[in-house]
């Protein structure tokens, strides 16, 4: 059985694929009317007997699949029988080979560009300064839908989790571990994503309504792998917001954390963070 969802997401993670890459077929119809519109076009390859496109246009992408027989075509991600989001293996492949090209017809995000690097021995990137970008960024992360670790009270980091993603739990024990949340020196507010398959996005569903989430969220990053449930019956739409914010600003890495540090400047954290106490002094 193939798996499709009507939602664009940018790649974000690496999956198996059997994807084949020859010459490329004559475009589709419907692609083509894309194109006389604006829209560039790249082709995909062939997976699961399918042909893939993606059409970007004004920082904006979409992917499509034609039947076998060519006589239709399918909007949206394509997964194979275990869940593995294909398309994203499929937009990485392009992207490794026509580099930086791909992320400017997707449009990059405005926080990214106004990252500082920071040295190799840290992963936290600031902002140069506020500004109305950043601001707005802030604003909408915070209006995602999140599970809450620790006190109301304590400074709120902002992290986008995959249920599965071995390295969100590694960063969950990492600031518990160093009794963060314990200490009331910050509040996790986690943002449940399912990329890493189908089962991680229904324990993400089920993460966004369930009243003992943040308990359920503690056991499973302690190893506790059946403590957040698959329930195939829950809508995905919650979960799905998350992933359009993802989409919007080109959010490319689970966990990724943002934050207000102490003079109001919007700070990102790319995977686990790796000096917890420089990341607690800087909180506001």
């Amino acid at each position: 059985m193939r798996y499709f969802i009507l939602l664009t997401v940018s790649a974000l993670t690496l999956f198996t694929s059997t994807a084949t890459f020859a010459a490329d077929p004559a475009m589709p119809p419907p692609i083509k009317t894309l194109v006389e519109s604006g829209a560039i076009a790249k082709y995909l390859g062939k997976d699961q007997g399918l042909d893939g496109w993606v059409t970007f246009k004004d920082g904006q992408e979409q992917y499509f699949y034609v039947t076998p027989d060519g006589q239709g075509i399918v909007m949206g991600l394509l997964f194979n029988t275990r869940g593995d989001a294909l398309t994203l293996r499929q937009i990485e492949q392009l992207r490794a080979t026509e580099g930086p090209t791909i992320d400017k017809l997707a449009g990059v995000a405005p926080v990214a560009q106004n990252a500082v690097p920071q040295p190799a021995t840290k992963n936290t990137e600031p902002a140069k300064k506020s500004s109305a970008k950043s601001d707005q960024f802030f604003k909408d992360i915070s209006s995602s839908n999140w599970v809450a670790i620790g006190d109301a009270n304590a400074p709120a980091f902002y992290t986008f989790i995959d249920p599965q993603c071995p390295h969100c739990k590694d960063m969950i024990k990492a600031l518990g571990n160093a009794g963060a949340i314990n200490k009331k020196q910050i509040q996790l507010r986690l943002i449940p994503v399912g990329l890493m398959s189908e089962d991680s996005l229904y324990q993400a569903a089920h993460l966004i309504t369930a009243p003992d989430a943040a308990a359920s969220l503690l056991k499973l990053a302690y190893g506790d792998d059946k403590a957040v449930p698959i329930n195939k019956n829950l809508s995905t739409l919650g979960v799905q917001k998350n992933l359009a914010l993802m989409q919007k600003y080109k959010i490319d890495v689970t966990p990724f954390a943002v934050y207000r540090n102490r003079a109001g400047q919007v700070k990102i954290v790319r995977g686990v963070p790796k000096d917890i106490k420089s990341l607690i002094a800087d909180l506001k």
